[in-house]
């Protein structure tokens, strides 16, 4: 869908596709039910194995498909879509996975008139309901801490103030950061702040992003406005997962980029001794070692990376392109 009004800031909406070309499609297709007037839709194909690029330009000729020229990953496909976006002078750009539907036609509009009635706000981000509508997703995300990651295994048992988070949260309130799957940003802020750094790959991006963004004085609002099911797959999450890879590789850039460095030795320590533990214990748990050894392994590797671009000062910034990284667990 691509439409333009004069009354309405352009909005461009950014969905970032590797395979599963029909969920893209659905996701697409959900788009034409916005009630806002000027959107352009850009899609970035991430070199799809399954023709999905063909697929979308056959079943959506509305929408400006182009090739992010390989597979870069989450952050390096969104770059593309982004510079796409701010060249076509997009006032805001609405960063979107791929695996949603929207189920309330108005929830661009009524982003786009907090963003318009709120100038000091560079990102906002929805209610977002998780495989079923009625059942909200928390995408109101803290910044990392060994607190809180110790929490995160332990439950909460320790006393303490609870963190907001979407479910409760019945007014707009202010946030350390959003989940990325569905978020509205100013053009504004992208430029001050940057694009997404690329050597993430995918996972705690957008942490880093809203880090940079709490530095450039731009602020990160939650607004409960109803927005999309997000239908993410339910496996591929497991302990040796390259989603688990590059969650835990990933705190670990974050804290090194953010100057944490005890937090940073403390953490890589830890999740490498776990893994150790798991890795010992996996004919307990009915897994093959082989499988749990080489994860450590991959992570260590990926923690040495860190460490050396610590010691060299070549950590990337935002906005700079990074290379990919290989996962072979």
């Amino acid at each position: 869908m691509t439409s333009t009004d004069a009354n309405r800031p352009l909005v461009a909406i950014v969905v970032v596709g590797y395979g599963d070309k029909e969920v893209t499609c659905d996701c697409l297709a959900s788009l034409r039910h916005l009630d806002y007037p000027a959107t352009l839709v850009v899609y970035v194909d991430n070199d799809s194995p399954d023709g999905a690029l063909d697929h979308v330009k056959a079943r959506h000729p509305e929408v400006a498909a182009m090739s992010s020229g390989g597979n870069l990953g989450y952050c390096g496909g969104n770059n593309v879509g982004i510079t796409r976006a701010l060249d076509a002078g997009a006032a805001f750009v609405l960063i979107l996975n791929p695996d949603t539907v929207v189920c309330n036609p108005r929830f661009v509009t009524e982003l786009v008139e907090y963003m318009v009635a709120h100038p000091g706000v560079g990102k906002v981000g929805p209610k977002v309901y998780l495989r079923t509508r009625g059942v909200v997703q928390n995408t109101i995300l803290e910044w990392p801490t060994l607190a809180g990651s110790a929490l995160s295994v332990l439950g909460k048992m320790l006393p303490g103030t609870p963190a907001p988070r979407s479910e409760t949260a019945t007014a707009p309130v202010d946030v350390p950061a959003l989940n990325g799957c569905c978020l509205l940003v100013r053009a504004e802020a992208l430029r001050d702040v940057g694009l997404y750094d690329a050597s993430f790959w995918g996972y705690m991006d957008e942490v880093d992003w809203d880090w940079q963004a709490e530095q450039a004085g731009w602020r990160r609002h939650f607004v409960p406005v109803e927005s999309i099911v997000h239908l993410p797959k339910a496996d591929g999450y497991d302990f040796t997962s390259r989603a688990n890879y590059y969650i835990k590789r990933n705190t670990a850039l974050w804290y090194a980029k953010t100057g944490k460095w005890f937090s940073m030795c403390a953490w890589m320590t830890a999740t490498l001794l776990m893994a150790m533990v798991r890795a010992t214990c996996a004919p307990l748990l009915g897994r093959s070692p082989r499988e749990y050894f080489r994860f450590v392994r991959t992570l260590a590797g990926a923690y040495a990376g860190v460490l050396r671009d610590v010691t060299r000062k070549t950590l990337r910034k935002p906005g700079r392109p990074g290379t990919t990284h290989s996962f072979t667990a």
